[in-house]
């Protein structure tokens, strides 16, 4: 009889548990709205990253232009020195040569400054670019340019990271939601045919289970009876 109850219980939620319509069209506002809020972050990430991009490359020429600026003024500077260094009595082709190697040595490094200004081994680079003749006196090499250009890539590349691990919990969380929302929008509903053919089935049920107990009372009495 305790098997006939559940299978009466569970024909009954069965019957029952159609999700209310107030609770699907939540679930499925809900959906719209996380899908949504996923394609307005998409676009916010874009415009974050466009604007470090954008800010980064502006950092970069101010950066490059005004150490261009300072470098021109001290290699020009440290040449005309040099060239006035030479030995009046130095023969002309001898002279010339010089003049020649301090104004290509000046030259050349003016025109590769830019290219290994934001290279990560800025100094090691500028000390065999930098002639000694150009150099002002005990001057070193100068990176705080890097350090703050590198800071700047740090920061987009670190927002580019938490965007990403945003991303994926909000993809994540539109995924699960998007399961539950489906699930509450199955019918569960019983036709009254249905109904009805499933009450025929358990009273048929119940009857046998009576007519099973009548037959094992039966069949244990004739049993004592044999004894």
């Amino acid at each position: 009889m305790k098997g006939m109850a559940i299978i009466g219980l569970g024909f009954l939620w069965v019957a029952g548990c159609a999700t209310p319509q107030v609770m699907k069209e939540a679930s499925h506002q809900q959906s719209q709205l996380l899908g949504e809020f996923q394609r307005t972050f998409g676009e916010l990430q874009t415009k974050v990253l466009e604007f470090y991009d954008e800010e980064i490359e502006a950092r970069r020429q101010i950066l490059l232009e005004s150490q261009m600026d300072l470098e021109q003024s001290r290699v020009s500077r440290r040449a005309a020195q040099e060239i006035r260094k030479i030995d009046p009595g130095t023969s002309e082709t001898r002279r010339m040569e010089r003049v020649k190697e301090i104004l290509d040595g000046a030259a050349n490094y003016l025109a590769e400054l830019p290219d290994i200004f934001f290279d990560d081994k800025y100094c090691q680079k500028w000390e065999m670019l930098k002639k000694e003749f150009l150099r002002e006196p005990d001057e070193q090499c100068d990176d705080k340019h890097l350090k703050r250009y590198l800071g700047l890539v740090r920061g987009r590349n670190e927002a580019e990271k938490s965007f990403a691990r945003l991303t994926r919990s909000v993809a994540l969380t539109r995924e699960a939601h998007t399961l539950v929302d489906e699930f509450l929008q199955i019918e569960f509903r019983l036709t009254e045919e249905q109904v009805n053919e499933a009450k025929e089935v358990m009273k048929n049920a119940r009857e046998a289970v009576a007519e099973a107990q009548k037959t094992w009372t039966e069949l244990r009495s004739e049993l004592g009876g044999g004894q």
